[in-house]
């Protein structure tokens, strides 16, 4: 029996290697980058850990569907369908939506909490985040954007 004892229990060749980057940072992204950007950002490092496709799929889909309540309450304010006069209710709408944004990375991180240890048990290390960080929220800055002029093109053609 005492043999078995320092005989390595992991072979070579019985786990996959993964790689992630550190999940407690996603945060940052989900914080100054908002929703679009804690979805594509989320979903890779997801997809790194092994998450269940089906489980990515309904994190995916969540988020979609905040990012279409933002986009359809920008539209609304913009059109002054919903009235929000002042500064000061414009920040309580921008801080909703920051919001929404570390919701949706609360639910990812709960998501990859239980892979992100075993990651690190194995002996995996944290990707570097800051350069894909800032690349893509200025890239999901654009496309939400974006968003918002054809949300208030289609609601202009329809009233």
């Amino acid at each position: 029996m005492e043999e078995n004892l320092f005989k390595p229990t992991i072979q070579e060749g019985q786990f996959e290697a993964t790689k992630s980057y550190d999940i407690n940072k996603l945060f940052y992204v989900a914080f100054f980058g908002g929703i679009l950007a804690t979805i594509i950002v989320s979903t890779r490092n997801a997809k790194w850990l092994k998450i269940t496709k089906q489980t990515i799929n309904l994190l995916i889909g969540i988020g979609i569907g905040l990012l279409l309540v933002k986009v359809f309450l920008s539209v609304a304010v913009l059109n002054n369908l919903i009235l929000f006069s002042t500064p000061e209710n414009l920040r309580y709408l921008r801080w909703g939506f920051r919001i929404l944004a570390l919701l949706l990375y609360f639910g990812y991180f709960q998501v990859m909490k239980q892979k992100y240890q075993k990651h690190h048990m194995l002996g995996g290390q944290d990707e570097p985040l800051l350069k894909d960080a800032v690349i893509i929220i200025i890239i999901a800055s654009i496309v939400e954007f974006v968003l918002l002029l054809i949300g208030k093109v289609i609601l202009d053609y329809v009233i």
